[in-house]
């Protein structure tokens, strides 16, 4: 029995000295002389947004200079948002392939969808893009590796913030994150597929065709819209509706500073709900924050 608790022993303190040498690898540790340590960034970074080691390896090795490209194939090689590949997808993921923004390298006409890296790489970009798997099981997939992806993109900001420094990298998570957010790669992606049911290819047909804003959908007629992206009717309309109602609620932000009696600098934001044709502009009132 003694022996038993020996061997116990020494195997939970060379695998409490192998996890120390993994963390002090990537500086998410630090030991002192003494033989004492104590968590850097990293470590802290890894709790609040619960990424295991091998996530935090791969978000420390970021380059410096890290774009949305980078950041794309560090999450789809991460077992977060990595699912297994069925036979039955490899169709569906091959026809969303050659609709996403960003390839994978060589000749494209032989890419097909094998590993569960290649899948994760096309999910997001297709949840951006507000691609529709007919397979209910992809669309299920698809959300749960946004969800993965936000955190570990909120990981990657922070560790940029707090731990490496690198300015580059924390801006373009957050721009990740955005794109997550509003189905948009950028300002030029116009913003009628941020509306449910309209896809990438979809908006890009309506710009094609004078329609980007949600003022040109709501100004556009049924037929214009019918003929510009080959939809029913029916989808039309409920296009305009919906581009409608989102102009009929906007908010307004205005900021200004002021001088203070002690001659400090007051910052006041201003918030305001505005009502597209109603009597006095705005409505729903207004919050004002001084900093």
């Amino acid at each position: 029995r003694g022996d038993d608790e020996a061997d116990l022993r020494s195997f939970v303190l060379d695998k409490c000295a192998d996890a120390i040498d993994k963390l002090r690898g990537i500086r998410s540790i630090a030991v002192e002389e003494d033989g004492t340590f104590h968590p850097n960034a990293g470590c802290h970074v890894m709790s609040r947004n619960f990424v295991n080691f091998d996530t935090m390896k791969a978000i420390v090795k970021l380059p410096h200079d890290s774009g949305p490209v980078q950041l794309l194939h560090m999450m789809a090689n991460c077992a977060k948002i990595q699912t297994q590949v069925r036979r039955s997808e490899k169709k569906h993921l091959n026809e969303a392939y050659k609709l996403v923004k960003y390839k994978m390298e060589g000749p494209q006409s032989k890419i097909r969808i094998q590993t569960e890296a290649e899948k994760a790489f096309v999910m997001l970009q297709s949840a951006i893009g507000r691609h529709h798997f007919p397979d209910h099981s992809l669309r299920q997939q698809m959300s749960n590796a946004i969800d993965g992806a936000s955190q570990i993109l909120s990981a990657v900001e922070q560790h940029a913030r707090e731990g490496s420094g690198h300015g580059q990298v924390a801006m373009q998570a957050t721009l990740f994150r955005r794109s997550i957010f509003s189905s948009l790669w950028g300002e030029n992606d116009g913003v009628l597929n941020q509306i449910g049911g309209v896809t990438q290819a979809m908006a890009t047909r309506l710009k094609e065709n004078g329609v980007s804003t949600f003022a040109d959908a709501m100004n556009s007629s049924e037929e214009e819209i019918v003929k510009a992206c080959g939809v029913p009717p029916s989808f039309a309309n409920s296009l305009r509706a919906a581009a409608s109602k989102i102009l009929q609620r906007t908010l307004r932000l205005s900021a200004c500073t002021k001088e203070k009696d002690d001659g400090g600098i007051e910052l006041h934001v201003k918030l305001g709900r505005r009502v597209a044709g109603g009597t006095g502009g705005e409505s729903g009132g207004e919050k004002v924050v001084s900093y």
